[in-house]
């Protein structure tokens, strides 16, 4: 007796169970089908990237080692190891005459995949282009209710479609629209993370803006609160964004999270899902202990390669890029390469590209320049103008993967320089110090970072009244601070106060604090010239140019700074000194 004959049968009993009398037992004993195992498959992605000094093995999971080869260099790339197992599953059928127990198993396992869904977890939170409907009422909610149906994205349900297609007249309220919206945001749930959110972790530098973007639009209501702190540092730190969304919203670890790829081939690995800690990079490669590493230019920026698909006369106006891009190595040798009284029509702009190539084969570093080092004291959005001054500083080493750690694209109000010096240092092959002598063993010396400069801050009133408001009607009050905040309202500051980022749970003395620490940990390094100009007044003139001085120092006219700010300090150049002494500005 096959399996189908089998099915027809017991298909044929529950017919008869519906208009005769059957017993409640087996007569004539069970049969019993093993049918094919369904192959369960979890693909896990490994990325590896670091600096590797040599050759040899790298155990990536329990029983699944890489080779290293190639060495000493970098590596950056996505891994895919499959784990599969074999779930068995049995029926047992009643058969309506005589028969042995026959048990049919199938060799090859079934080509479906199967996993164990997680639980559903609803939304609780509107998002805030939702709940700001409730101080909204009449005509004034037509532009705002389709910016609440993007808010929620995808993730909008039949309820919450009903709530916001209701015909607005001059007596509608937004919070009538609101509280339906509250009623029906039960029913808005997920069991997983959206697609667009786990492509995060694979994609490249300059597509992770956009990528987390996506992620934020398919979350909708779910991207609030935790993860959307979770969220703000992807761009940071993308390996773990998937982690901690997941966490933030209730949806397990990803352990038993189902699969949308079924392989159409079987593996013999056997490895059980894992998560792996790849190698990270750090400010310190051991290396044998001796004389400093050195690296040797071997690449050309941009600008440059880019003049060997360029001939003739068209080379001129691209010289002077190439030079800008090739920064204090634009000397010597190179800048004969580079000589625009050498172009003529005949000019092969390969030739230059090979010119520069040959002139900066000597060229080798053994150090950071001093422009990239500094970035380890500062952090925030503040670095973007300095990032892009190591680059220059750079010049022909600020390629390949070295130029990836200066992407700008990537960095946050939470950003370090910290972790940029790392990325190049690693990425070159270089130690910020060595250990001196030694038994020719790795050696690594620990680079203390100076503390962060830390200064007296004064929001002017516009701002710290944010400390007395909460919720949505933050959402008013922010720009009145930021217009207050003027010249000072930029970078980590102006991240502080993006009304995008506030909620009902928002609490005003958080962007206050918010605002204290963006300012303290960006003291002045330099006197503004208003200040600096009073070295030059007399006395009279000081009258009229303190005042000039003390807005154009904005949040840090206080304390000390500004009880330099006063005649009876002295003369003008005892002021500007006594400005210095207060912000720790040399000179």
């Amino acid at each position: 007796m096959t399996p189908k004959a089998l099915g027809l049968t017991l298909l044929g009993a529950l017919q008869k169970r519906q208009d005769a009398p059957c017993q409640d037992y087996c007569p004539f004993d069970t049969m019993t089908i093993d049918i094919a195992p369904t192959e369960i498959v979890v693909e896990q992605p490994i990325r590896v990237t670091g600096y590797f000094p040599a050759n040899g093995p790298f155990t990536l999971a329990p029983n699944v080692v890489a080779t290293i080869t190639g060495a000493p260099g970098v590596i950056d790339t996505v891994l895919t190891v499959d784990s599969v197992e074999y779930e068995t599953n049995t029926i047992t059928v009643c058969p309506t005459q005589p028969t042995d127990t026959v048990t049919v198993t199938t060799s090859e396992p079934s080509a479906t995949a199967s996993c164990v869904p997680s639980p559903p977890v609803c939304a609780t939170v509107l998002p805030v282009a939702c709940a700001s409907l409730s101080s909204t009422n009449g005509l004034a909610l037509v532009p705002l209710v389709p910016l609440c149906t993007d808010a929620l994205g995808v993730l909008g349900t039949e309820g919450t479609a009903t709530c916001l297609a209701a015909k607005i007249d001059l007596d509608t309220t937004g919070a009538s629209i609101v509280a339906c919206l509250n009623a029906a945001l039960s029913g808005v749930c997920i069991t997983t993370l959206p697609q667009a959110c786990l492509d995060i972790p694979t994609a490249s530098a300059a597509d992770l803006p956009g990528k987390v973007e996506a992620c934020t639009v398919a979350l909708g209501p779910f991207a609030v609160g935790a993860a959307a702190e979770c969220l703000a540092t992807a761009t940071t730190n993308p390996l773990n964004v998937l982690s901690c969304l997941r966490t933030s919203i209730g949806l397990g670890d990803g352990s038993d999270a189902c699969t949308t790829q079924v392989p159409t081939s079987g593996t013999t690995d056997t490895t059980p899902p894992t998560t792996v800690t790849t190698p990270t990079s750090t400010s310190c490669v051991p290396t044998a202990t001796g004389p400093a590493p050195s690296v040797c230019a071997t690449g050309l920026p941009k600008a440059c390669t880019e003049l060997g698909s360029l001939n003739g006369l068209e080379i001129l106006p691209a010289l002077a890029g190439c030079t800008v891009a090739l920064g204090p190595f634009a000397v010597g040798n190179v800048v004969t390469c580079l000589a625009t009284t050498a172009i003529d029509g005949s000019t092969v702009g390969q030739n230059i590209v090979t010119c520069l190539s040959d002139a900066l084969k000597g060229q080798c570093i053994t150090e950071l320049p001093g422009s990239c080092l500094k970035l380890r004291t500062e952090t925030g959005l503040g670095l973007i103008p300095d990032v892009a001054e190591c680059a220059l500083s750079l010049g022909p080493f600020a390629v390949g993967v070295a130029l990836s750690c200066l992407s700008t694209s990537q960095i946050t109000t939470t950003s370090t320089g910290v972790g940029i010096v790392d990325c190049l240092e690693t990425a070159l092959g270089l130690r910020s110090s060595t250990s001196p002598g030694g038994d020719g063993d790795a050696a690594c010396t620990t680079t203390s970072t100076p503390p962060a400069p830390t200064c007296e801050v004064k929001l002017p009133p516009e701002c710290s009244n944010l400390s007395l408001k909460n919720g949505l009607a933050l959402v008013v009050d922010l720009p009145i601070c930021a217009v207050a905040l003027g010249v000072f309202g930029v970078g980590n500051a102006a991240a502080c106060l993006a009304t995008s980022a506030v909620t009902l749970s928002t609490a005003g003395v958080a962007i206050v604090k918010c605002l204290e620490d963006a300012f303290k940990s960006q003291c002045p390094k330099a006197l503004p010239a208003a200040c600096t100009n009073l070295a030059n007044d007399n006395a009279g003139e000081l009258v009229v140019d303190i005042p000039v001085c003390i807005v154009a120092l904005g949040p840090y006219a206080v304390g000390t700074a500004l009880s330099c700010l006063s005649t009876s300090v002295g003369s003008g150049q005892t002021i500007v000194q006594c400005l210095k002494n207060a912000f720790g500005i040399s000179g």
